[in-house]
């Protein structure tokens, strides 16, 4: 359910200024906050809960001190990251705040000793 509204995000940027699409969003990120606080700890849920934080408002840092704590494959940070890249690759928030937002979670992605993506590269 987050990969569908991602998508329909990077279809149309000007969906995060819309009240009904940022309420889903809320929803999603309320369903998998109550997943991982049940127990579910894989590192697709992991990372989904960061990206969808990242995506409903939180700093770019938190979401990848969030990654960083949760102990999530390698592989999953850089499924994140690739969403982002996607966001951004797409002029997603470009000369805006998200945009910067944005630009910052992929600054913090990649900066040496981070978390492993830096590795991935």
């Amino acid at each position: 359910m987050l990969h569908r509204l991602v998508v329909r995000l990077l279809d149309k940027p000007g969906l995060r200024h819309n009240a009904d699409f940022m309420d889903k969003m809320n929803a999603v990120r309320k369903e998998i906050q109550s997943e991982v606080a049940a127990g579910r700890d894989d590192s697709w849920a992991l990372a989904d809960l960061a990206l969808v934080n990242f995506l409903c408002g939180g700093s770019a840092d938190s979401a990848v001190d969030f990654l960083e704590r949760s102990n999530a494959e390698p592989s999953f940070y850089e499924s994140t990251y690739n969403a982002v890249a996607a966001l951004v690759n797409e002029g997603l928030g470009k000369g805006h705040e998200l945009g910067t937002q944005l630009d910052e979670f992929m600054r913090l992605s990649e900066a040496e000793g981070r978390h492993p993506i830096a590795a991935l590269k």
